[in-house]
């Protein structure tokens, strides 16, 4: 998705520490770079010592409440 002035929805989010880049349903190698630097800055979600990707955390649910 892009945003009204041109730039990339995805790597805004992920620069900013705010979304994972999801290595199995993407090659992006800019987004991969994107998610080092966030990490080493220790950004958004990468300031918690140990964050749980949302692939992990829905495991974790009951089926009752899982997001489908």
């Amino acid at each position: 998705m892009l945003l009204g002035d041109g730039r990339s929805l995805n790597r805004e989010l992920v620069s900013a520490g705010y979304a994972w880049w999801f290595r199995r349903h993407s090659s992006d190698r800019d987004l991969e770079e994107r998610e080092r630097q966030a990490r080493a800055a220790r950004r958004g979600l990468w300031a918690d010592p140990n964050p749980v990707p949302p692939w992990v955390f829905r495991e974790t649910q009951p089926a009752s409440v899982r997001l489908r």
